[in-house]
C-alpha cells in the first residue's frame, strides 16, 4: 500500500507542506486549488488499494477505503497546523521559519508571538503570506481607504476581497473586529463559541461558515453562502446583540462598617442566606475580621 498526499488550497503553510514532502519523495497529487478545496477534486485519482492523505480539503464525497485527514479548522480546530502535523508523520523537525509559517496559519500573528517572533519575523511571514494570497498593491491600497471609511469602528467593509491586508493593519488597534463585502464577513478576536451562538440564532447552518486560530480565532462565512442584504443584516444584528451585552459600569461592592449583632441578631440577618464559614484561603486572606465575624458563623 502506497501513500499518496492530496493538497488543499494554495496559501503559505500549503507550499511549505508541498516542499516538504517533495524532499523527502513523499508521492504528491496536487491539483493547484484555492481556498475551500474539496475532495471530490480527487475522486478519479481514487482506488481501493492505496492510502490517500487529505490535507485541509473538505469532504463533499465520501472518503475512499483507505483514507487519513490533515486539518486544523472548524471541529479540528483544537489540533496543530497541517504543517506541525505532516512533520509529526514524516518524524522531522521544523526550521523556525516553518515553524513560524506553521504559527501564522493556525493563530495568525498571536501564534507567531506565542513563539517570540520579532517585528522583522512577523513582518516577513505575512508579506510572504499575502503574495501566495495574490494580494496586490492596489489592495493595499483599497484596505488603506476601507479601514479610513471606517471611521475607527471595529467593523470594517472591505473595498478588496484580500481581508488580509485590513487584518494586518487593524490588529493592534482592535482586541476584535469585523471585515466584511458582499459576499463574505470574517470576526476576527471574539469567542468563537459565542459567535457561533450568534449565527444559530440567526438561523445560518454550520456548514455556511468556517473556523479556527483557537477560542478568540477568527470565524468567516463562506463567500456566496449569503446574499448582500444578508450580511448587511447580520453586521447589524450582531451590533445590536453587543450593546445588550455592553458592560455600562462596574461595581464594587465594601463593607465598611461591623455589624454589632449582640442584642438584635435575628432582626438584622432576617432574610439573609446562611453560609457555613469553612476558613478557606480566599475567605482568610481578603475579607476584613469584622466582615467575616458579621455574615460567617
Amino acid at each position: 500500500m502506497r501513500d499518496y498526499y492530496l493538497l488543499g488550497g494554495y496559501d503559505l503553510e500549503m507550499l511549505e507542506i508541498k516542499k516538504i514532502l517533495q524532499e523527502h519523495n513523499c508521492n504528491v497529487i496536487d491539483k493547484e486549488l484555492t481556498w475551500g478545496a474539496k475532495l471530490s477534486s480527487y475522486k478519479n485519482e481514487f482506488n481501493d488499494t492505496d492510502n490517500f492523505i487529505g490535507i485541509e480539503l473538505e469532504e463533499d464525497i465520501k472518503p475512499p477505503k483507505h483514507y487519513t485527514f490533515i486539518d486544523h479548522h472548524n471541529e479540528h480546530s483544537h489540533k496543530s497546523s497541517s504543517l506541525e502535523q505532516i512533520a509529526s508523520r514524516l518524524d522531522i523537525e521544523l526550521s523556525r521559519e516553518q515553524l513560524l509559517i506553521a504559527k501564522n496559519d493556525a493563530s495568525y500573528i498571536g501564534g507567531m508571538k506565542s513563539i517570540c517572533a520579532s517585528d522583522d519575523e512577523i513582518q516577513k511571514i505575512r508579506t510572504l503570506d499575502k503574495e501566495v494570497q495574490g494580494v496586490t498593491a492596489e489592495d493595499e491600497k483599497l484596505a488603506v481607504i476601507s479601514i479610513e471609511n471606517s471611521n475607527k469602528s471595529n467593523i470594517i467593509k472591505s473595498l478588496t476581497p484580500k481581508f488580509s491586508a485590513i487584518s494586518d493593519r487593524v490588529y493592534k488597534k482592535f482586541d476584535n473586529y469585523i471585515i466584511y463585502n458582499e459576499e463574505s464577513i470574517v470576526f476576527y478576536g471574539y469567542k468563537i463559541s459565542r459567535i457561533r451562538e450568534f449565527l444559530n440564532t440567526q438561523n445560518i447552518k454550520d456548514d455556511s461558515y468556517y473556523y479556527g486560530g483557537g477560542e478568540f480565532g477568527f470565524l468567516g462565512i463562506k463567500e456566496g453562502a449569503l446574499h448582500v442584504k444578508e450580511i448587511e443584516n447580520l453586521t447589524e444584528e450582531f451590533q445590536v446583540m453587543q450593546k445588550e451585552r455592553e458592560i455600562i459600569s462596574h461595581h464594587t461592592f465594601m463593607f465598611p462598617f461591623i455589624f454589632d449583632y449582640e442584642n438584635d441578631r435575628e432582626g438584622i440577618v432576617k432574610g439573609w442566606e446562611y453560609k457555613k464559614y469553612t476558613k478557606s484561603y480566599n475567605e482568610m486572606a481578603y475579607f476584613h475580621s469584622f466582615f467575616k465575624d458579621s455574615m460567617f458563623i
